[in-house]
């Protein structure tokens, strides 16, 4: 019974770090073209790095705080730019992560979020085991749902039913 217990804690330990949430889904925006500010009041600890680029010049940087002010002008034409990319580092998750934000003329808008290039199409990846929602090995039944677990942390949800 203690080994059944460990296996469904192991299994469910994988499946919820799977669907953790970002520190970057929690970021809002608010103010004009050229002043605005970033705010991540969602998170439940500071933000221990903040970043905010416009290509290669670097508009504002913060640290331990969830707040980020932003003077968005061009140094060349004294004009704001209308792309801007803001990173966070968050010790606490052991993340970093950017987003990309286009002014579209009336509002800035996020254009999404992306933590590492190795999250896609994962080519090094080896099949470990295949279990049951109880946790058992398994073959493969058909008609019941099999959690197939991988080398790289992946874990798929599969049931065979022909």
């Amino acid at each position: 019974m203690k080994k059944f217990l460990l296996t469904i804690a192991a299994v469910l330990t994988t499946l919820f770090t799977q669907a953790q949430i970002m520190p970057c889904d929690s970021l809002t925006i608010s103010g004009s073209q050229s002043q605005l500010t970033i705010d991540a009041n969602n998170l439940n600890t500071f933000v221990d790095y903040w970043v905010t680029t416009a290509g290669s010049t670097t508009l504002a940087f913060d640290s331990m705080t969830n707040s980020h002010s932003i003077n968005n002008s061009n140094p060349a034409t004294g004009l704001p730019y209308d792309t801007l990319t803001t990173c966070i580092t968050v010790n606490s998750a052991g993340i970093t992560c950017c987003v990309v934000w286009i002014w579209n003329g009336s509002f800035w808008a996020k254009m999404g979020s992306v933590t590492a290039i190795d999250e896609f199409n994962s080519t090094n990846r080896e099949l470990l085991k295949v279990v049951d929602v109880l946790g058992r090995n398994t073959n493969g039944n058909r008609k019941t749902p099999l959690f197939y677990i991988y080398s790289d942390g992946t874990v798929e949800k599969r049931i065979i039913i022909e």
